[in-house]
């Protein structure tokens, strides 16, 4: 039995950004569409039928020109829902699960929800999965800030919410798309912010998806020694660094 208390009170808008993901779109928009008010999709130059499709899903469509910039994407498509709360989900995403929790949040106090990402992937020909959580329920009046792998600028509580977001992004024929892209962003972020931790990570992650586990290893070393104790992303980026180190033949390093 449903402990919603007024759910014809709450204002949730689904907040998408994409572009030329007519594959997937329909699946995301429709996993979330009975749990939100409305649907925000922010196109950034979509060649498909991307537009079509997601206007047909009931979500409302607005366009934007690219910039190298997905915070600035993000803060356009938050500025045209801005409803109470922004639930942040990319196309080739969809909501498995969690809407009573996503509600239950939505009657709560302003805070920066963590949800469950769950990714398919393939190594060696094996399919596999891995989780991560990441904020992605954002009250009214909180923005991006990166080029890539932006992050909400908040000093709000953090908490896990139990929402569960399936995410195939990292399937073979997606990674080529979007190879050339990511890797010149994240190098971008790196011009400005030589130090930073979590770019050196996030640059680790894209060498290792596209198994060039050398390099990977080497961005991760860097962004562990700079990382701080309390960094949310340590864990994984340790098991990551251990993971590389193994397939680039570095074993000693890894015991060390």
């Amino acid at each position: 039995m449903s402990i919603i208390k007024n759910p014809s009170k709450l204002d949730i808008a689904l907040v998408v950004i994409a572009r030329n993901e007519s594959r997937c779109i329909a699946r995301c928009l429709m996993s979330a569409k009975n749990f939100v008010q409305r649907m925000i999709v922010l196109d950034t130059g979509s060649t498909d039928e991307t537009i079509a499709i997601a206007q047909s899903c009931g979500a409302e469509v607005y366009r934007f020109t690219w910039n190298d910039d997905f915070a600035a994407a993000r803060n356009a498509a938050l500025s045209y829902a801005n409803a109470d709360w922004h639930l942040i989900m990319d196309a080739d995403e969809w909501l498995e699960s969690g809407d009573e929790a996503l509600h239950l949040a939505a009657q709560g106090l302003p805070q920066i929800g963590i949800v469950q990402i769950i990714n398919d992937y393939e190594i060696d020909g094996v399919s596999s999965q891995d989780n991560a959580w990441l904020p992605r329920l954002l009250p009214k009046g909180v923005i991006y800030k990166g080029r890539i792998h932006e992050q909400p600028v908040s000093n709000l509580n953090r908490n896990r919410l139990a929402i569960r977001i399936k995410h195939d992004g990292y399937d073979k024929p997606q990674l080529e798309k979007k190879r050339h892209r990511n890797h010149s962003l994240l190098l971008k972020e790196l011009e400005i912010a030589p130090e930073d931790p979590y770019i050196l990570y996030q640059l680790g992650k894209n060498y290792e998806v596209y198994k060039d586990f050398t390099q990977a290893a080497h961005y991760y070393s860097k962004s562990i020694e700079l990382a701080p104790k309390n960094a949310a992303y340590l864990h994984p980026l340790s098991i990551r660094l251990l993971f590389c180190l193994s397939k680039a033949n570095q074993l000693e390093q890894a015991i060390k």
